[in-house]
């Protein structure tokens, strides 16, 4: 990875033990560039211009991921509504508002 890609994140403890990360976006496409050189992000480079169902949206990591790789829409289902609440409203500035994004749809529901 380039020196100059850089990720500015917060944690976010769920549950008393896991943890997710909040990554700043302000919609600019470049900040999500670090993303193409996490191994955990293969199936883009394998499966472009896809569409994407995540199931347990965390952080909004994998949101970020789909949306580096510029696929066609992203759907992110969570059951905690506590994290949707997080993400979306609590740290929505700081996240990039992904629920208002125009290729994300965040279902909270089993």
């Amino acid at each position: 990875m380039p020196g100059h890609l850089r990720a500015t994140e917060l944690s976010l403890i769920i549950d008393g033990s896991a943890t997710t990360q909040l990554t700043k976006f302000d919609g600019d496409p470049r900040q999500l560039d670090h993303f193409k050189y996490d191994m955990a992000n293969l199936a883009h480079w394998i499966r472009p211009d896809a569409r994407v169902f995540i199931i347990g949206m965390g952080g909004g990591r994998d949101i970020l991921s789909a949306l580096a790789f510029d696929q066609q829409a992203v759907v992110a289902a969570e059951i905690n509504p506590a994290i949707v609440d997080t993400v979306t409203k609590r740290f929505g500035e700081w996240t990039g508002r992904l629920d208002r994004h125009p290729k994300v749809r965040i279902i909270n529901d089993e």
